[in-house]
């Protein structure tokens, strides 16, 4: 039999596992009731004990219902217990810990606090059944609202250090944001030059964010050592005015970025006045320019993912990626902005075959040498 804790195997009968100490169920404890586990995308299952506020998450099903029975039976202290809070409180609680969550981001907020998931808002999280849930939306919302009212709900559980992916439900496949490989970055680049996006379009390059582009000042640069310091932001307001704030998205948007594009360096060294104007319009005219010139209309947040994309394709370490791009942690940069192309593919495949073909050729070559030894110590010496 199995440890209902640790998972391995110990003797029948065994009153407690002799690896890990922990009391074992028996017979009349093993027909407890659960809940049938469930198999995620990962391979991972999962069963969701609601009276006792737990999920349960093991990489194989025997594993997932022997320590969901444990739990159930007192033997193992459930390891994150669920808060009593309706799903309305919970969202309602993310929107309070968050005030520097920006005007236009708190009214989309706001707005699926007030309409999504209307059957589920009342209801206490532990007892929601969100596959059916999500079916029941997806009848009512559009994909991409319900993709965008899923990612909100996913950051407040995830605040409370819940389990929730809304990719295992099936619905929302990951974001596919436009992005410009390393040759088209080339074309772009000379597309918008001497247009009035050129500016903000260069520095998005450089993996700023919009919000980062309209806060800057010229004291923010640092034309000796060819570095941008960000900070701060400007963002859109519930009025329609542009308001500008000292804070930045996180602590570690707050950072120093090398300027690489020689022609951005140019044109600071002419730059007078203010930087980037406040303009809502500069996303479109980038597309439009993007569309003329059959490029992938990217915008703000597409630049800034064929900076992540073009790091990587130059190699650059993904500590330093992070660091240029204010990103916490790779799985960010890989999940929502690191794009590859078949070019990355095929320079990987190029290296590979080179590493093989190098290998076989070093073998075949000391197999012949080595041959060629044997004949030469087979012919007898000559005698004189």
């Amino acid at each position: 039999m199995k440890c209902c804790n640790c998972s391995r195997d110990i003797p029948e009968n065994s009153l407690y596992c002799n690896w890990c100490g922990k009391k074992q169920l028996r017979e009349k404890e093993k027909k407890l009731k659960i809940p049938a586990p469930r198999q995620l995308p990962s391979g991972s299952w999962t069963v969701q004990l609601r009276r006792e506020g737990v999920n349960v998450t093991e990489p194989t099903e025997e594993a997932c219902r022997t320590k969901a029975l444990a739990i159930r039976a007192g033997f193992l202290e459930a390891e994150k217990a669920l808060p009593r809070l309706t799903l309305g409180q919970l969202l309602d609680k993310y929107l309070e810990d968050r005030p520097m969550l920006s005007p236009s981001t708190r009214r989309s907020y706001q707005c699926i606090r007030n309409s999504a998931f209307p059957s589920c808002m009342d209801k206490d999280i532990r007892s929601i059944n969100w596959p059916r849930a999500v079916a029941s939306e997806a009848q009512r919302v559009a994909k991409k609202t319900l993709k965008n009212e899923l990612g909100f709900v996913a950051a407040a559980y995830k605040e409370q250090k819940i389990p929730f992916d809304p990719v295992d439900l099936g619905v929302v496949p990951k974001a596919d944001t436009p992005w410009l490989d390393y040759a088209q970055i080339l074309t772009f680049v000379d597309a918008i030059r001497d247009t009035p996006v050129e500016l903000p379009a260069l520095l998005a390059l450089h993996s700023l964010r919009r919000s980062e582009i309209f806060a800057l000042r010229m004291e923010d640069i640092d034309r000796k050592s060819e570095t941008i310091r960000v900070s701060g932001s400007t963002v859109y307001a519930d009025d329609g005015s542009w308001i500008h704030r000292e804070e930045n998205k996180s602590a570690l948007s707050q950072r120093v970025v090398p300027i690489v594009i020689p022609r951005l360096l140019e044109l600071l060294q002419d730059h007078t006045g203010g930087m980037c104007p406040c303009n809502d319009n500069t996303r479109r005219r980038i597309n439009r320019i993007c569309a003329a010139h059959d490029l992938p209309e990217v915008g703000f947040q597409g630049l800034r993912s064929s900076f992540a994309s073009l790091a990587y394709h130059l190699g650059w370490p993904e500590e330093e990626t992070m660091r240029v791009g204010g990103w916490s942690n790779w799985k960010t940069v890989h999940d929502h902005y690191l794009r590859l192309s078949e070019k990355d593919l095929s320079r990987s495949a190029k290296k590979m075959r080179k590493f093989y073909s190098a290998s076989v050729s070093k073998s075949v070559s000391k197999k012949v040498s080595k041959n060629a030894s044997k004949r030469t110590s087979a012919i007898p010496s000559s005698v004189e």
